[in-house]
Formats: C-alpha cells, sequence, structure tokens
C-alpha cells in the first residue's frame, strides 16, 4: 500500500466529512474571490488608461487648435507689416 493510500485511509478517521467538504468549499470560494478581486483590478487599470488617454487626446488637439491660432496671428501680422501704403485701387 502506497503512502497516499495511507493517508486517504486515515483521512475519514482524523477529519469529520463536514470539515472536509467546508474546508474544500472555503478554498474554492477563495480562488473565486482571488480571480474576481483580478479581473476587477484588470477593469479599474483599464478605464484608468482610457481617461489618461481621453485627457490626453483632449490636451493634444487643444494644443494644435492653438498653435494653428498662433500661426493665423503670426501670419496675419506679417501681412499687415510687409504692407507699404494703401491697399491698390479697385
Amino acid at each position: 500500500m502506497d503512502r497516499l493510500s495511507q493517508i486517504l485511509d486515515l483521512l475519514p478517521a482524523l477529519i469529520p466529512a463536514g470539515a472536509v467538504v467546508a474546508a474544500a468549499s472555503r478554498i474554492v470560494l477563495e480562488r473565486v474571490r482571488g480571480r474576481n478581486r483580478v479581473l476587477e483590478i484588470q477593469a479599474e487599470t483599464a478605464g484608468k488608461l482610457a481617461e489618461i488617454k481621453a485627457t490626453g487626446d483632449a490636451d493634444l488637439k487643444k494644443l494644435q487648435l492653438e498653435l494653428q491660432l498662433e500661426r493665423e496671428r503670426n501670419r496675419a501680422l506679417t501681412s499687415s507689416q510687409l504692407s507699404i501704403g494703401p491697399p491698390p485701387p479697385t
């Protein structure tokens, strides 16, 4: 008789059947809780990353718009500085 068989034969005498079922249930429950917590953390992380990306995209668009407005302003200033005298008659 191998060692595992001996342990399995003695197990019912050492631990009542209800305790074994309860212990196994607790183990399964803790594994499920752990898996759920991992999924919860992954969802939180994905949400935060999406928020950061959205904020970054909005900031980038704002900066691009500001740059475009600054270029237009500089172009207008340059045009007004280059024009000497009144505009040609129409």
